[in-house]
């Protein structure tokens, strides 16, 4: 069904819940004299229109939430009457540029123009939201450059302006972002190099800049992140040698640096990732041989070194990586025989070790490993039969 129009005679209605719902059909204008509105919840139904402009009226709303829906058109000014703690309107048809108005609801906390086809640059005037946590514009069609006075924004909790067409270079200022948790700006048109600053950024968690155009090398600064779990530098120009001080960052969960410049010998500090779980370098000019240090990576999930020129052996502590799904070492130098402790990993699905040169027999023990999927040792000196 449809909202009718009478409901904007339920003036001491409160709360209005109607998600995913076959709900269909416009935003009534009469819906502008519920004043004491707080929360107005349509996501994931198949309301269309515009949003009208009479929701000015609803001057008591806190949370308006209209993501995936069909709803179209602008963003109304009137919205700069409200008194909204989250906007929400990602995954609609809604077009146009951000109002600048936005700006004006102090209270705003959670900001959500994600996949739609909103256009135009970011307003600088957003930075007079003190109270914003959560910023996504995400697979919006928003470009122009990062707003060096969204420094600011120092309660931000999350940014994330993936695959949009942002451009120009990251503001070293940000690093006054003292709260913020995930950066992602990957898949644009970024530039320029990472600010050494960003080494102060204390809470950071998850920094990704994966398929962008920045380059220079990684600031040893970056050691300084001692909460920082997830670093994405893959299919950028970064360049360079691995820092040895990027090894402080103890915490790191995943590093990928896959499709880089990155040249130079993985640093012994990679002894403190205790907790790495996936760790991708290859498509790069790393070189040298796999540190002893991988033998204690004991949560290690996927490791792909292929298509590099890293040369030596195969770690013989592969034994003890009991969660590893994913090991790929090919079209790499690496010789020397298969351990005989990978035939105990039973969470091993992808093995590839083709174009090197390792050599021997295949073990019998491999007819045991129920998960693996994938074995690959063509062009290598591999042989025997399973």
């Amino acid at each position: 069904g449809t909202i009718p129009p009478e409901m904007g005679y339920l003036h001491g209605i409160d709360f209005l819940y109607m998600e995913e719902t076959q709900i269909s059909g416009t935003i009534p204008p009469q819906m502008g004299k519920l004043e004491q509105l707080d929360i107005l919840y349509l996501d994931d139904t198949k309301i269309s229109g515009t949003i009208p402009k009479e929701i000015g009226g609803m001057n008591g709303l806190d949370f308006l939430y209209l993501g995936g829906t069909k709803i179209s058109g602008t963003i109304p000014r009137e919205i700069k009457e409200l008194e909204l703690d989250s906007l929400h309107v990602g995954r609609s048809e809604l077009s146009g540029t951000l109002p600048p108005e936005l700006a004006e609801l102090d209270a705003l906390d959670y900001i959500n123009f994600g996949r739609t086809k909103m256009t135009g640059t970011l307003p600088p005037e957003l930075k007079k939201l003190k109270n914003l946590d959560y910023l996504y514009l995400d697979g919006s069609l928003i470009s122009g450059t990062l707003p060096e006075e969204w420094n600011d924004l120092e309660e931000l909790d999350i940014l994330c302006l993936n695959a949009t067409k942002i451009s120009g270079t990251l503001p070293p200022k940000y690093y006054k972002m003292r709260r913020l948790d995930f950066m992602y700006i990957e898949e644009n048109a970024l530039s320029g190099t990472i600010p050494p600053q960003y080494g102060k950024l204390e809470a950071i968690d998850f920094l990704s800049f994966d398929n962008t155009r920045l380059s220079g090398t990684i600031p040893p600064e970056m050691g300084k992140l001692d909460r920082l779990k997830d670093l994405d530098l893959d299919f950028t120009r970064i360049s360079g040698t691995i820092p040895p001080e990027l090894g402080d960052c103890d915490n790191f969960y995943e590093l990928d640096l896959d499709s880089t410049f990155l040249s130079g010998t993985i640093p012994d500090s990679f002894a403190k990732f205790d907790n790495l779980f996936d760790l991708e370098m290859d498509h790069t000019q790393i070189s040298g041989t796999l540190p002893k240090v991988f033998d204690k990576m004991a949560r290690l999930s996927l490791l792909y070194v292929h298509d590099t020129p890293i040369s030596g052996t195969l770690p013989h502590g592969i034994g003890k990586w009991d969660n590893v799904e994913e090991l790929n070492f090919k079209n790499t130098p690496i010789s020397g025989t298969l351990p005989s402790g990978f035939t105990t990993l039973d969470h091993l699905e992808h093995f590839d070790v083709s174009s090197t040169r390792i050599s021997g027999v295949l073990p019998r023990a491999m007819g045991n490993m129920n998960d693996l999927k994938k074995f690959m040792a063509s062009s290598s000196s591999v042989s025997g039969f399973l």
